[in-house]
């Protein structure tokens, strides 16, 4: 059975498109809700970009407009989540409940751990439908505000329910790995993104640029500053302001603005008298310098006269060893040749001791025959003697 509302706010949507001025750009169709506070499968519908809320005080409404606007830059601090702008409110109360509420209690909003998506479809007026959310991975096990994870998500072209799902056949919400590959290819957004690609990131500032590029393509000012005018919008004191009038609702608008801290106020004071420190110090530095620079030329002169007079000095040692070195070569050739001197003589003395050698040899032998000859001659003589 076709859903009669979201037939009836599309029939309403085309008839709009036709009239003067009707729908051109981006209009928000649903706000869809996973595992998300109280809802497991729930979507509000939306006709022409508007909402009508009912019901008793304290009964969400402006804790639902506050997801909206989460839904814009992805910021989900306890301020942004409060209707009252105080830090009371978590992120994991949505999918976890309060702290100290027991979560095997089936009569209280509680749970141990939860994979939530929160998301906006929003209906272009060519036709375009592009979906922007967030999942978030919750666990009472957690320290520090319970959260796992959490990504944001840019879908052009698909429809949570529609053609898509982020659920699992487990029955529970995918998570974030899960995700990705259900999508397929996708970017992370912190580049060019191609055409028609879905973007799938972890940073909230690259969400906060995709949904601007998107959806409003406004400087990043500017579109802080349309983020801060809606949350100061919704707060419930703004519809009585409107009854009184317009300069009514600017100066509520602007009181609604955050004032700055007393620690940044300080901070910033203590900026401005650091900037004007630091421009007495400048203006030191700048006189150092000049002196510093009046020295530098003096200092450069004396290494110039330092430089000329160690060139100098270094010709004379230049001289000098050429002189010594020539000095040393004589005396290396003069060494040379008194050493060949000595070898001739070594030489020499040589060839006299071999001779000498052989003259006393001789000199030996003769006295061995003379000695011999006078036996002989002895011997005649005592022959000669005895025949007489």
């Amino acid at each position: 059975m076709p859903d009669l509302v979201e037939l009836h706010t599309g029939l309403l949507y085309d008839l709009a498109a036709g009239l003067p001025g009707g729908p051109q750009g981006w209009a928000l169709h649903r706000l869809i809700f996973r595992d998300w506070w109280h809802w497991r499968d729930h979507a509000l519908q939306a006709a022409l970009g508007n909402i009508a809320l009912t019901g008793q005080n304290e009964g969400g409404k402006s804790s639902l407009l506050a997801l909206a606007a989460t839904l814009l830059d992805g910021d989900t601090s306890p301020r942004r989540l409060d209707p009252a702008g105080s830090a009371d409110r978590s992120l994991a109360y949505f999918l976890l409940g309060k702290d100290g509420d027991d979560p095997d209690d089936p009569d209280v909003f509680a749970y141990k751990a939860r994979i939530g998506y929160l998301a906006a479809e929003f209906r272009h007026g060519d036709g375009r439908w592009l979906t922007i959310g967030m999942g978030v991975d919750a666990a009472r096990t957690v320290p520090g505000g319970h959260i796992r994870g959490w990504w944001g998500f840019l879908l052009p072209g698909r429809r949570i329910g529609v053609d898509c799902e982020v659920r699992g056949h487990d029955g529970n919400c995918l998570p974030f790995a899960e995700f990705r590959q259900m999508l397929g290819a996708v970017a992370d957004g912190e580049t060019d993104v191609p055409p028609g690609a879905a973007v799938v990131t972890t940073r909230r500032h690259v969400y906060r640029r995709q949904v601007n590029e998107h959806l409003f393509q406004m400087g990043d000012d500017d579109y802080r500053a349309l983020i801060e005018a809606l949350l100061s919008a919704r707060r419930p004191k703004i519809a009585q302001a409107a009854q009184e009038g317009p300069e009514k609702v600017c100066r509520v608008l602007q009181e609604s603005l955050p004032p700055l801290p007393g620690d940044q106020m300080d901070n910033l004071s203590q900026l401005i008298t650091n900037l004007e420190s630091h421009q007495r110090d400048l203006k030191e530095l700048e006189d150092h310098v000049r002196w510093v620079e009046g020295i530098d030329e003096r200092h450069r002169a004396l290494v110039q006269v330092l430089v000329q007079q160690g060139a100098a000095e270094y010709r004379e040692r230049m001289e000098e060893y050429r002189r010594v070195a020539g000095q040393v070569q004589r005396h290396t050739r003069d060494r040379d040749r008194a050493r060949q001197a000595v070898n001739r003589l070594e030489q020499d003395i040589g060839q006299l001791v071999a001779a000498r050698a052989r003259a006393r040899a001789q000199l030996d032998a003769q006295q061995t025959d003379a000695a011999a000859l006078a036996g002989r001659l002895e011997a005649a003589k005592s022959r000669a003697e005895n025949t007489k």
